[in-house]
């Protein structure tokens, strides 16, 4: 197991020179990293799309393959990180021939491990470029992940859920996921208003044969109401795949007018309606630290980000069963 410090290719004689120059994110310590710049540690590329934080950050890399839950592997690549990572953008993977592992390479897909339930997922929409050994996959929206590898097409690494979205269609909700299982089983669709706090929703009877499902929420929650899937694996432990969020309802009716955009001192915000009982909003820097909680004791507040470093922030409201994120840019 050897470990790797991140190396940032932010200018083009770095990449001409033998010695790049390395910078280590410590505890305590965090770095800006504007959006389109590439991040790379050995054989690992991240592109985020939209700027981003770290802080305490510290990959690890290992020629030990994941195993796949009925046969296949991961190739002889893997990553993983001290701390989960909320990342948007491009996860991309040199490798070589060496290193498929038995692995066909026109049919690579990047896989990673997510956060928060530990639980491995095989993508799919992977891009393989077969004469460079390089293999990309883009996420348009915020993933959590705490590994990186890759497997063949079809291949479920320890956990067997290969994908998982929610999207508004007219009035109700529309959940979709592709899942292999070696044995029948039942998986549990579960909902939150909060994303913390889930109930099940319906039940599902998964079997060998099918690998994609969907079901419908027909009565939706208004704002922004979370999923997810729960499922017993055969020693009986809990497993839970990635939650996906969707937005019901007005945004006008929902939402906070804030100014100005982007903010250099203080962000004001201004509520449609009138708050919740409990209201309140809460900051969050790109790694997911909280760092401000205000309620609201009415239409109006605002918030001091002077001390903060330029970059790009989190703001939650919480307005009674209704969640809405805003993604807030502070300038110099």
């Amino acid at each position: 197991m050897l470990k790797k410090i991140i190396c940032f290719q932010a200018f083009a004689l770095l990449a001409a020179t033998q010695a790049l120059a390395q910078l280590y994110v410590g505890p305590g310590a965090s770095m800006y990293v504007a959006a389109n710049t590439p991040i790379t540690t050995d054989s690992l590329v991240l592109i985020p799309s939209v700027a981003m934080t770290l802080g305490s950050t510290e990959f690890t890399h290992s020629n030990t393959p994941v195993p796949g839950l009925s046969g296949g592997a991961s190739i002889l690549q893997a990553y993983t990180l001290a701390t989960q990572l909320n990342f948007q953008g491009t996860i991309g993977l040199y490798y070589t021939d060496d290193e498929l592992n038995g692995n066909a390479e026109p049919n690579l897909q990047l896989a990673y491990n997510n956060g928060t339930t530990g639980n491995w997922v095989t993508t799919t929409g992977t891009t393989v470029n077969t004469s460079t050994h390089y293999l990309s996959r883009v996420f348009s929206t915020p993933i959590q992940f705490a590994g990186i590898t890759a497997t063949s097409t079809g291949v479920a690494l320890p956990i067997s859920i290969l994908d998982f979205t929610a999207r508004a269609e007219e009035q109700r909700v529309r959940l979709d996921w592709e899942m292999t299982v070696t044995d029948p089983v039942v998986c549990e669709v579960e909902r939150s208003a909060d994303g913390h706090r889930f109930s099940a929703l319906e039940k599902v009877a998964l079997n060998t044969a099918n690998r994609t499902y969907r079901i419908y929420d027909n009565q939706p929650l208004q704002g922004t109401g979370f999923y997810r899937l729960r499922w017993n694996e055969g020693n009986g432990i809990a497993k839970y795949s990635p939650v996906r969020s969707v937005v019901m309802g007005s945004p006008a009716q929902q939402g906070l007018t804030l100014y100005p955009v982007p903010v250099h001192n203080r962000l004001y915000l201004n509520l449609s309606g009138t708050a919740a009982e409990g209201s309140y909003v809460t900051l969050a820097s790109m790694d997911g630290k909280t760092l401000i909680r205000k309620d609201f004791s009415g239409e109006t507040m605002s918030l001091d980000l002077q001390v903060y470093p330029t970059g790009i922030y989190l703001l939650t409201h919480y307005n009674g069963a209704s969640i809405r994120h805003y993604k807030i840019d502070k300038s110099k």
